[in-house]
């Protein structure tokens, strides 16, 4: 199960606006998940690219995570967590650092999209030139430091 983040999915937008990588289809064929909240913000920012009958909606309760944390986390981002929380399996993209501290706090298979990159790369799923070209990408977006973007394209030239 897949879990992806609006943020990140404009991210993904602009890869494939940019002729970067297409990877919207390949995010597709695999199980994608989604909670109300997130859907209301999909329809927000995303309606005319992504396909939300290509999404599983799941309901999630909200009020246990309103007091989970300090960090300023909006009511999609509390539903991935609770989401991941409440499903095994769940492996969710976010570039949102407040997010990721708390699904790494819980334990949840959480990566940055230069991260999932990355294990695109070492499954074979994409090849190391396209994972290159990404991270390079998001390192001129300002999406990753220099240090991230030397670890991750060694980590990647060595797959």
């Amino acid at each position: 199960m897949l879990v992806i983040d609006t943020c990140t999915w404009l991210k993904i937008k602009r890869l494939e606006e940019e002729a970067v990588i297409l990877l919207k289809d390949f995010f597709y064929e695999s199980n994608l998940q989604a909670t109300h909240e997130l859907v209301a913000e999909y329809k927000r920012y995303l309606e005319n690219y992504l396909e939300l009958t290509k999404f599983t909606i799941q309901p999630v309760k909200l009020e246990s995570y309103h007091d989970l944390t300090d960090k300023t986390l909006d009511d999609a981002d509390l539903s991935i967590i609770a989401l991941a929380r409440s499903k095994e399996n769940v492996i969710v993209l976010s570039d949102d650092g407040a997010e990721l501290d708390v699904l790494h706090f819980f334990h949840v298979k959480a990566f940055k999209l230069s991260e999932y990159m990355l294990w695109l790369v070492e499954n074979d799923f994409t090849n190391k030139n396209s994972g290159n070209k990404v991270v390079k990408k998001l390192r001129e977006w300002r999406n990753i430091d220099q240090h991230a973007l030397k670890r991750i394209m060694e980590e990647i030239n060595k797959a």
